[in-house]
């Protein structure tokens, strides 16, 4: 399927949950992250147009202070963002 959009975006955001809330508004299309729109795609009020495009992998850091004791919290934290890249596939 190929298609042409004339003209160039009428918004541009660095935030998924920006674009998130101009697509439901009605102002156009967003490539969003499943774990924000799944939801929404489900009740139908948003709609998947590009089924076989994927989202570009992204990197994603956690940033601590150095010291000599990570917080048990924290320490939780980061073992479950591994576990949870690492089991959708990611390194």
């Amino acid at each position: 399927m190929t298609f042409e959009v004339a003209g160039g975006a009428a918004w541009l955001a660095d935030s998924a949950a920006a674009l998130l809330t101009f697509a439901l508004e009605g102002s156009g299309v967003a490539l969003l992250p499943d774990w924000l729109a799944q939801t929404l795609i489900d009740e139908g009020r948003l709609t998947i147009l590009l089924p076989d495009h994927r989202f570009p992998a992204q990197a994603i850091s956690a940033l601590y202070p150095n010291t000599r004791h990570v917080p048990e919290k924290v320490r939780a934290f980061i073992d479950f963002l591994k576990a949870r890249t690492q089991a959708a596939g990611h390194s």
